[in-house]
């Protein structure tokens, strides 16, 4: 297969007229959509979240067609993970203990191991607290990049443009700062030929029952080797809708 090219651009960089084309192909992809303005979706985003989600879209461009496309964008989600609990690290604390639930703070000192206790300063809401917690009561915040609305035109699948498509997004914005994707899929076969990995099935917890669920069998990720092991078992905290 020639090398196929693979387009990275903010979403608040494109124009109504390429949005346009972008959410024609996941009109087409999607069949489940029929009758939602995905174009419309799009645009709104731009002018909404886009930027402050550090929106991103890839896509291929056969002519005046987009062919194949993906979404990325810039979570933060919270792990249970002893492990890396370090001074610096920003952290969510859990609904373990009642006082402090679902507010984050900073890890400003770790008492010796056997102890098991943190100090955190900067809690959200309230700059001067000090306080301690037991380590099974803060979730690690780790900052991933969210793929979703990975596509490719009907009439030209087989080519492995989904799979560029996907390769091109991670090229494009895993780094150093970045290391790790995570997603969910009914298709892990597919990834799993990208080099993407399928977690041991966890809790998914949402900040409210009314948001978007993750629907799909498969939760995977996929990493460079600079990341951190992902922790076995325990909850993620998605903090905001599923994707």
């Amino acid at each position: 297969m020639a090398e196929v090219a693979v387009q990275t651009k903010p979403t608040i960089a494109l124009d109504d007229a390429t949005l346009g084309r972008i959410a024609a192909l996941w009109t087409a992809a999607f069949p489940t959509a029929e009758g939602r303005d995905r174009c419309a979706e799009a645009i709104e985003r731009r002018a909404t979240t886009a930027a402050t989600d550090e929106e991103q879209l890839h896509y291929v461009e056969d002519g005046e067609e987009v062919v194949a496309a993906a979404r990325t964008f810039v979570r933060c989600v919270n792990v249970a993970d002893k492990q890396n609990l370090r001074e610096g690290r920003r952290v969510k604390i859990g609904a373990r203990h009642a006082q402090h639930a679902g507010r984050a703070g900073t890890i400003l000192k770790r008492a010796a191991a056997d102890d098991w206790v943190i100090h955190l300063d900067r809690l959200d809401g309230q700059a001067d607290v000090i306080a301690t917690f037991f380590m099974g009561d803060l979730l690690l915040e780790r900052r991933v990049l969210c793929l979703a609305h990975v596509a490719t035109s009907p009439s030209v699948r087989g080519r492995g443009l989904g799979a560029a498509v996907v390769r091109g997004a991670f090229s494009a914005r895993l780094c150093e700062s970045l290391p790790e994707a995570l997603f969910c899929t009914g298709v892990p076969g597919f990834y799993e030929k990208l080099d993407c990995a399928t977690l041991a099935p966890c809790d998914v917890v949402y900040p409210s029952d009314d948001l978007k669920k993750f629907v799909d069998p498969a939760l995977m990720r996929f990493s460079l080797p600079t990341a951190p092991a992902w922790p076995a078992g325990g909850a993620l905290h998605v903090n905001g809708a599923g994707w």
